[in-house]
């Protein structure tokens, strides 16, 4: 899975000869197969209890995604309503302009005495004068005919427009209706997920058996890191400016807002310090980019739930953990302040929270160094 994840990284870099991407990628392969062996023992020795959690974080995920997708095509449909009505508007006052300007070339004809041609060439003696009139009275007869087909044209499209508001509404009706089995599925995996976590915690009767969980999750952090460390030092990349990242240092946004409930270097209960900052934002909240950069890893990872990795080049990275749903994958570049996941429990959690780390060269850094409140 890892493997996977990572894959589409070296796809995305490759701008050299195929052969040397194609030995990359090889070397890729049998490192990340090296990693993932290591993991698959660890993870072997899994309760059911976290396996479970693991693919209801994923169902999750999966349902946040496509309410997110549901919620944005509804947001397009209501505008593309919108826009219609707007078109439609504009073309019946058209309609009512063109219907007055009929009326007033029917007056205009009337008011001639609804002559012929013939009547009109006979009635007069001065040749200028017949010619005058006749030309007054081919103009109002032409120009009374045009407007009654542009009258008939927009009609017709007004029409049009009524039939395709209408399939709008249809099709927001239906999205409406999808969105609100896709909240019930939700829900329902939210609660299975709490079961589960609630079986977990059950087993855990010491602080040694904390402290172990801790310190196998952490482990399983530091060689997804390790892998790509070495990883990105094998790539080059034009998109990211040497030295950006670093000349940011105090500069940069957090990627929520809200209360901080755990500091870098703070200690745990079983005495394990944080690597990062552990955020307390409302469920759902939009998780932003600190800066910009590439995915280098977006997928579930035992004790932070679906963990969103952004290189930022210089051997700076940042980590974002416990999210509801990822927005980006592996190969995208992303830039800062762009939202790339939401908030949620992923990963064990009991309330809704954000772990964020940066890191450079794989050594955990300060982020209340780097980064400022908006």
């Amino acid at each position: 899975m890892i493997a996977m994840c990572l894959l589409g990284a070296a796809g995305a870099a490759g701008n050299g000869d195929v052969s040397q991407t194609q030995e990359k990628l090889d070397k890729l392969r049998a490192r990340m197969q090296e990693v993932q062996a290591r993991l698959g023992n660890e993870q072997g020795q899994r309760s059911e209890a976290e396996k479970r959690i693991e693919a209801l974080d994923r169902e999750v995920s999966a349902l946040a995604a496509k309410i997110h997708g549901n919620r944005q095509q509804q947001a397009a449909t209501r505008k593309e309503i919108e826009r219609l009505d707007r078109k439609a508007q504009d073309l019946r006052e058209r309609l009512a302009a063109q219907k007055d300007r009929v009326a007033r070339l029917a007056y205009s004809t009337y008011v001639m005495g609804r002559q012929s041609r013939l009547k009109l060439f006979l009635n007069q003696q001065d040749p200028a004068v017949i010619n005058r009139m006749l030309g007054y009275h081919d103009y109002i007869v032409a120009a009374r005919a045009r407007t009654v087909d542009q009258i008939n044209d927009w009609a017709s499209q007004v029409a049009a427009l009524s039939r395709e508001q209408q399939s709008r509404q249809d099709d927001l009706r239906a999205l409406e209706k999808e969105y609100q089995s896709e909240q019930n599925a939700l829900e329902k995996r939210r609660e299975e997920r709490k079961t589960a976590l609630a079986a977990i915690k059950s087993r855990i009767t010491s602080s040694t058996d904390e402290l172990s969980r801790l310190k196998a999750n952490e482990s399983h952090l530091e060689q997804v890191l390790e892998a790509l460390k070495k990883y990105l030092a094998e790539q080059q990349s034009r998109r990211v400016v040497e030295g950006a990242f670093r000349s940011m240092k105090g500069k940069l946004q957090f990627p929520v807002s809200g209360p901080i409930v755990a500091r870098f270097g703070d200690r745990r209960s079983t005495g394990v310090r944080w690597d990062g900052i552990m955020f307390r934002p409302r469920d759902g909240a939009e998780v932003r980019a600190i800066f910009d950069g590439r995915v280098v890893y977006a997928d579930w990872l035992r004790g932070f739930g679906l963990l969103l990795i952004i290189d930022h080049g210089d051997g700076f990275m940042s980590l974002y953990s416990h999210n509801d749903s990822l927005y980006k994958q592996v190969g995208d570049w992303v830039g800062a302040g762009e939202v790339i996941a939401t908030v949620g429990t992923s990963g064990g959690l009991d309330e809704p929270g954000l772990y964020f780390e940066i890191r450079h060269d794989g050594e955990p850094q300060n982020p209340l160094s780097w980064c400022q409140r908006a």
